[in-house]
């Protein structure tokens, strides 16, 4: 079918049901003519079902024809006026005015797209994990995304998908994480990072990776005196380390410095 109008622009927002495009309605009269044929025969072929004046192959081959026609002309009209399904932003058109169109073929852009369009207030992050932490990756867990356009800001999703078997190429698993997007500063197609939260724990203790000297060990600074404190270790992220045991709320926990250093050193605390 040729477009003979298009009422849009990449760039522009659109509302569910809004008419983006009109396509040449020749196809779709014809297809109107046909199903209405069809149509009366498959009537007339059912009164005379009722009245026994007509094989059951007959009127099958009859109501085959009848739900044929009915579904081709319901996809010529589905794709003569071209609305949107659902609010959103247009992000590509593939035709313009007079060129051909068909919902069948695929496109130079690679799909039967006419128009691509993007919801933008809730958009979905695409990965694929790997058979070591597969098991550890659950629907509903939250997940933090950082992307480089905005610096420090972390925004918060959470997983909506995790794929039950692998990729055949990869041997990674696919997994989605759903993010709320409302004041849309974050872009389809744009490359971000995530930390997935696998466990977590609430009110609790936690230390910098860097004070740690030893599995389970560091300096503490008390009376300006360092010594060395063994400790228990929950759950450790990449920065910081949740302790179970061994230390207190108000306790001087050497960060910097600590590989080499002495017991009992005496310590002048410059930054608190």
């Amino acid at each position: 079918m040729k477009v003979t109008d298009i009422m849009v622009e990449e760039g522009d927002v659109v509302t569910k049901g809004q008419l983006l495009a009109v396509m040449d309605s020749t196809q779709l009269k014809q297809a109107e003519a046909q199903f209405d044929m069809a149509k009366k025969n498959y009537d007339r072929m059912k009164s005379l079902k009722n009245t026994g004046s007509v094989d059951k192959q007959t009127f099958d081959q009859i109501e085959s024809a009848y739900k044929t026609a009915q579904s081709a002309y319901q996809f010529v009209k589905n794709n003569t006026q071209i609305v949107a399904p659902f609010d959103g932003i247009v992000t590509l058109s593939t035709k313009q005015v007079g060129e051909s169109y068909s919902a069948m073929l695929p496109s130079a852009y690679g799909d039967p797209a006419l128009f691509r369009i993007v919801d933008m207030d809730v958009l979905k992050m695409s990965l694929n994990i790997s058979d070591v932490d597969i098991n550890k990756v659950k629907k509903g867990q939250k997940a933090y995304i950082f992307v480089d356009s905005e610096p420090g800001q972390v925004f918060v999703g959470t997983v909506s998908f995790v794929s039950p078997e692998a990729d055949m190429m990869s041997g990674t698993f696919p997994c989605e994480i759903t993010i709320e997007n409302k004041n849309h500063v974050l872009k389809p197609n744009q490359y971000a990072v995530t930390d997935i939260v696998i466990n977590a724990s609430e009110n609790t203790l936690v230390i910098s990776k860097k004070a740690l000297i030893d599995e389970g060990v560091v300096f503490v600074v008390k009376n300006s005196i360092a010594s060395k404190k063994n400790i228990m270790i929950g759950l450790i992220n990449e920065d910081e380390i949740e302790v179970t045991d061994g230390l207190a709320v108000g306790d001087f926990v050497i960060i910097n410095g600590a590989i080499g250093l002495p017991e009992n050193s005496n310590i002048v605390i410059r930054n608190q």
